[in-house]
């Protein structure tokens, strides 16, 4: 009898040890994956970025994808490989021949990871390349990142850019370039007249923080592809953009501009960030001398060479900094001389 006692105690704590085992590893994963990023590669080759490890027999199933060229004859690519790489994170689908510069719309299912969850179905687009119509860095490249509030990036490139490409949010990623923050979101982004300049809008950036933005599969409006750009800026923390309020000439060599946030009084004594001329006529440039900072730190004072009284002045200024971080844009106002 006390043999049968103890199998029977040693059997009851197996099962309850069984039982909370199963129970663990049962709650603790219980998130779908999801699709970070797709895009398309060299070679027939497409990349798509997932947001966790993922398992290995149901990532490189070929019927799990399904691609079809998103307008036209909508004629379907086949797949022909599909491959985990090292970080579990990340497949490359091989395809048959994609056509040059065709959008294709890629349908994706049936991806668990390591914990058994299956996404749910998801669909992106990506553009096929051609290998002899990439542009490379050193052809195409970003002039200038500047964050004009702390949810909007004006982004300038050497080169035109067509638009459906400048406005494909698949194609940016922003992220801190020390921190461990993840990927900021680029909820919009909107190509300027001029075809150069991209605005987008993302989720909010933090003040003093260096970050990495990294661009890949712009076009330019003969559809050459630009492969992947990279730069680095500052994110700022005000709301609202910087901008020059007014610009007063308040003696006949002296000019006041007036701003709307305090500035950084190290950047404005560069004497090249200013210019100033007759609207009209001649337009002889007046040759700006010095930039002090008012007492509220709002107004830049520029001494200048004798204004004309009721003469129509311009004054261009650029690159001048406030408190917040935010690079002045370049900007024109006109003003009267006294």
């Amino acid at each position: 009898m006390k043999r049968l006692r103890e199998i029977s105690v040693y059997f009851l704590m197996t099962v309850l040890l069984c039982t909370t085992t199963c129970v663990y590893a049962s709650s603790d994963d219980l998130v779908k994956p999801e699709v970070a990023k797709v895009m398309g590669l060299e070679g027939n080759r497409v990349e798509i970025t997932f947001n966790e490890e993922l398992d290995k027999t149901t990532v490189e199933d070929i019927s799990n994808y399904t691609i079809f060229e998103k307008y036209g004859s909508k004629e379907q690519l086949q797949v022909l490989e599909a491959e985990l790489d090292d970080t579990k994170t990340k497949v490359i689908i091989t395809t048959e021949k994609q056509k040059s510069y065709i959008l294709y719309d890629i349908y994706i299912s049936g991806i668990a990871d390591l914990s058994g969850n299956v996404m749910d179905n998801n669909h992106k687009v990506f553009i096929g390349l051609d290998s002899d119509n990439i542009v490379h860095h050193k052809d195409f490249d970003i002039v200038s990142v500047n964050p004009l509030t702390n949810k909007k990036i004006k982004v300038t490139f050497n080169k035109k850019i067509n638009k459906y490409s400048a406005e494909n949010l698949t194609n940016y990623i922003i992220k801190e370039k020390y921190g461990v923050k993840p990927v900021l979101k680029v909820i919009d982004a909107e190509l300027d007249s001029t075809g150069y300049v991209v605005t987008l809008t993302t989720e909010e950036l933090r003040g003093s923080i260096l970050y990495s933005i990294v661009i890949n599969n712009l076009m330019d409006p003969s559809e050459k592809i630009f492969r992947e750009v990279d730069a680095l800026f500052v994110g700022v923390s005000s709301p609202v953009e910087f901008v020059v309020e007014n610009v007063e000439c308040t003696s006949n060599d002296t000019v006041e501009i007036t701003f709307n946030f305090e500035l950084n009084e190290q950047t404005i004594h560069n004497m090249s960030y200013y210019e100033i001329g007759k609207k009209y006529g001649d337009k002889q440039k007046v040759e700006v001398f010095s930039a002090t900072l008012s007492s509220d730190s709002k107004k830049i004072i520029l001494k200048t060479d004798v204004l004309e009284p009721n003469y129509l002045y311009e004054l261009k200024a650029q690159n001048v900094i406030s408190v917040w971080g935010n690079v002045l844009e370049p900007v024109t106002k006109c003003f009267v001389g006294r």
